[in-house]
């Protein structure tokens, strides 16, 4: 029964992402897609791992919370904004593809690269060790960022910036109509996280890159107004690349000392382990301490937070304002598993959001947020030339990919590269005058 109303609760995301839809013409409003993740984030657990126990009241606070966020977007007569933005179609020809984003995406790639691989030599590890020794050498370099060893350097940092600014323009030029080879454009947008997955064995930014490219493909089809702006049948064919993607993210995972295993079929178990964890088990880790906030049966015990009032949800705007708060390296320490899966710590943005603001505050604060980037998005649709607010939809698509694992403002890059994004979109549009 418990699982009947969770999947109950998770496919009424779906219907309204469908009311969205219906009332805007388009899959592709910032509610919109924010509901269709959540039901895809949420109902494709559900049916991959049937045995797990799931609380449906934490699926029906990803609903209510996802309703909250859509409340200000059904106020809005999206119709209307849409008809302001074919208007401006021409006026954007050659602004979001022009020569100065171009520019920055030719300089993005390979300066990326290179300073991935600096940063690499001033670990104190060799390009012969990484070419020859290719599995110890990222395994010696996993195991330095879990100790909290790497330094920090311009290189190591410049490059993982550079790889979002890669992924961003990468997105925008791939879905452009002026773009003749677009699948090499593809390539050399991935390349940068590529390259990150393999020598630091870090997967984050390689399916952060994915999200980066196809926000660009979202925020191009919309500006430019190319029907529809969610091609959903089209991203079908993005499944062309999931082997690849799939033989990527495994090499990864050997990294973590399984190519040192001897037994195929033991290997097998543990890649597929691993994979559970990162695919599935955020959904059952957020319901174990969902039910352990309500005072109800959970697996795990976890630290009972006094309420920390925005510090989980903004971790590095608190660390920039001063705060000293000391949270381990993945923010929560309770390793949430079962039986076949690796134990994992993501609970996805809404533990954090619990934590700060409460039950009932959390909600609000989606209220706002939703208020917040739907005003936003409308302001871009109904400017010539919008700068600032195509900028804010970059940093709502790397909040959007983050949700299931943690709140993108965890990180200082998030800022950081959200405040060059908006530079990006300014200087492109002054550079048009």
């Amino acid at each position: 029964m418990d699982r009947l109303l969770a999947y109950a609760f998770s496919i009424g995301l779906l219907g309204l992402a469908w009311l969205l839809r219906r009332g805007a013409g388009t899959w592709g409003t910032p509610a919109g897609l924010l509901c269709t993740y959540w039901f895809l984030f949420s109902f494709i657990p559900l049916l991959a791992v049937p045995s797990a126990p799931v609380n449906p009241l934490s699926v029906a606070f990803i609903f209510l919370a996802c309703l909250a966020f859509s409340m200000p977007a059904f106020l809005v007569r999206w119709r209307d904004c849409f008809r302001v933005n074919t208007g401006h179609v021409t006026v954007r020809d050659h602004y979001l593809d022009g020569r100065f984003v171009w520019t920055v995406f030719l300089v993005s790639c390979p300066l990326s690269i290179l300073f991935v691989l600096a940063d690499f030599l001033v670990q104190g590890m060799g390009m012969r060790e990484l070419i020859f020794n290719f599995f110890q050498s990222a395994n010696e370099y996993l195991a330095k960022r879990y100790e909290g060893e790497v330094q920090r350097n311009f290189f190591g940092q410049s490059g993982l910036i550079l790889a979002y600014m890669a992924s961003t323009t990468g997105g925008l030029l791939y879905a452009s109509h002026h773009t003749t080879r677009r699948g090499r454009v593809l390539v050399a947008a991935m390349l940068p996280s590529i390259a990150i997955l393999l020598v630091q064995a870090a997967k984050g930014m390689f399916f952060m890159s994915i999200a980066l490219v196809l926000g660009g493909v979202w925020l191009y089809r919309t500006l430019m107004d190319v029907r529809p702006h969610v091609d959903v049948r089209g991203l079908f064919s993005y499944f062309r690349y999931l082997p690849a993607v799939l033989a990527l993210v495994i090499v990864s995972f050997l990294t973590r000392g399984l190519y040192e295993m001897e037994d195929t079929s033991e290997v097998l178990g543990v890649l597929l382990s691993y994979l559970r964890a990162y695919a599935f088990m955020h959904l059952y880790a957020f319901s174990d301490w969902f039910s352990f906030h309500l005072g109800q049966p959970s697996l795990l015990l976890y630290t009972a937070e006094p309420p920390a009032l925005g510090f989980f949800s903004f971790i590095a705007i608190f660390r920039l304002l001063g705060s000293t708060k000391e949270v381990p390296p993945g923010v929560y320490d309770e390793y949430f598993f079962i039986e076949g899966t690796n134990p994992g710590n993501l609970y996805t943005i809404f533990r954090g959001l619990i934590i700060d603001f409460g039950l009932v505050g959390s909600l609000v604060s989606m209220l706002v947020c939703g208020y917040l980037v739907n005003s936003i998005y409308r302001h871009m649709l109904v400017t010539p030339r919008p700068a600032v607010s195509v900028g804010v939809m970059f940093i709502y698509v790397n909040m959007l990919y983050t949700a299931y694992i943690i709140s993108a403002f965890m990180w200082l890059t998030t800022i950081v590269v959200g405040v060059l994004t908006i530079m990006l979109f300014v200087l492109a549009r002054w550079s048009r005058r």
